[in-house]
């Protein structure tokens, strides 16, 4: 079993991760999604930027897709519940994997690395997503049809995509955290106004109350953003997924 696999199949402690951490091959991410992925150096910035977040939304549309069709197998008993859990972890993990990567890569990194404080990060998001699959599947609590959780749950990578590119600026870099024209719940609320207060909030304080899509009852169908204090760099979606669409089908 390789240093990965060990990672995606159980959630290691802090000294777990450090140690493993000192081993070779681990810091070399995979990539399956964005491995393809080349800065340009014929494109600006800003155009470099507008190309990777088409590239976020193809990813998060193949993830939904495929995750889908597992549930869809497991549905018609084609696929035992532990093996969809199983399945769901590892698809999950490189999922998050690829768009912290590629988070970085739309900041202007080349580094294509996974380090300590994003591993860190992505596993305490891992563990959660699939604790709450894992209870959904085992013990059949769930408030939604399953094909349609599917959508939020490729929706919900969004914070990590953010988490990778926000952690490329320089220490002490402010961040405001913005809302769209959309409704909002009283959480992003809470947080946009907290960000104003004080003029923007550091990559350390916006982990500590949650980046868009978590530590809000909008959940994975927030769609907040995120500015740069002194430059007005924007760190926000392209619509990967109809947000109207996935209300109406909640709703139905």
């Amino acid at each position: 079993m390789t240093l990965r696999e060990q990672l995606q199949s159980q959630i290691p402690d802090e000294e777990t991760l450090v140690e493993l951490f000192k081993l070779p091959g681990l810091r070399k991410a995979s990539l399956k999604e964005s491995q393809h992925h080349r800065i340009n150096p014929s494109l600006t910035k800003a155009q470099q930027q507008t190309v990777d977040r088409r590239r976020y939304a193809q990813m998060e549309r193949k993830f939904r897709l495929r995750l889908q069709t597992y549930i869809r197998q497991w549905m018609a008993d084609d696929l035992k519940g532990e093996d969809l859990v199983k399945i769901f972890s590892k698809e999950l993990y490189s999922f998050q994997e690829s768009s912290i990567i590629l988070g970085k890569r739309s900041a202007g990194s080349k580094d294509n690395h996974l380090h300590l404080k994003e591993a860190k990060y992505l596993h305490g998001q891992h563990a959660a997503e699939v604790k709450r699959f894992k209870k959904m599947i085992v013990v059949g609590k769930n408030r939604m049809p399953l094909n349609i959780r599917a959508d939020l749950y490729a929706l919900g990578s969004f914070s990590l995509y953010c988490f990778g590119f926000i952690t490329q600026s320089p220490p002490g870099t402010k961040w405001r955290y913005k809302l769209s024209k959309a409704e909002h719940c009283v959480d992003c609320v809470r947080k946009y106004k907290l960000s104003e207060s004080k003029s923007g909030l550091t990559v350390e304080e916006l982990v500590e109350i949650g980046l868009p899509s978590e530590k809000c009852r909008c959940g994975h169908r927030c769609q907040c953003f995120l500015v740069r204090e002194d430059t007005e760099e924007k760190v926000k979606r392209s619509s990967p997924t109809s947000f109207k669409w996935i209300s109406s089908r909640i709703k139905k």
